[in-house]
């Protein structure tokens, strides 16, 4: 997983000032919650599910990183 975030951070997919301790915390946060009886209801609305998931890659502000050229 550490070779993952380094090389997602190395193309610029992932914010330099972004530790991989708060990586792998976030991570962990979305496995754990997804054993709630809310995560599961997600099943039922598709929109939401996408909604978290584009949070998960994006963040609250939904722009992704500019990449280096």
């Amino acid at each position: 997983m550490l070779k993952l975030i380094e090389k997602g951070r190395e193309e610029g997919y992932i914010h330099h000032n972004i530790s991989n301790e708060a990586i792998l915390m976030y991570i962990n946060m979305f496995r754990a919650g997804k054993h709630t009886d809310t995560f599961l209801d997600l099943g039922q609305s598709r929109q939401l599910f996408k909604e978290l998931v584009t949070l998960f890659f994006y963040g609250i502000l939904g722009n992704p990183l500019d990449r280096p050229k």
